[in-house]
């Protein structure tokens, strides 16, 4: 169980970082072209997405875990 919390963290603080970055890259002035920002943006929402399956898929299985 220590080990699917831990991951559970883990996961947290990488959609968070992830989260940030992307947010910290559209308040920036990098020389990209719009569509580069637009799929830069939509790989950072895809990433965050699938991290925040994780989180969901972990506390699930903790979850029935603890109702064993």
């Amino acid at each position: 169980m220590k080990n699917l919390n831990d991951l559970h963290t883990v996961l947290n603080s990488l959609w968070t970082d992830v989260v940030s970055t992307r947010m910290n890259f559209n308040d920036s002035y990098l020389p990209l072209s719009a569509s580069d920002r637009v799929n830069f943006n939509d790989d950072f929402r895809e990433l965050a997405a699938k991290l925040e399956l994780m989180m969901v898929k972990t506390e699930e299985i903790k979850n029935e875990e603890e109702s064993k």
